[in-house]
């Protein structure tokens, strides 16, 4: 099996950091808000 993408999550107080790493680098990165929904 080969893995290519690598999928992290950075999770804080006040946000989520998210991010797709593949072979070259980072491809996707996003930042959203900590929160629940109502």
């Amino acid at each position: 099996m080969d893995i290519r993408h690598f999928i992290g999550i950075d999770v804080s107080k006040n946000t989520l950091d998210w991010a797709v790493y593949a072979n070259k680098g980072i491809i996707w990165q996003i930042q959203s808000e900590n929160s629940p929904l109502a």
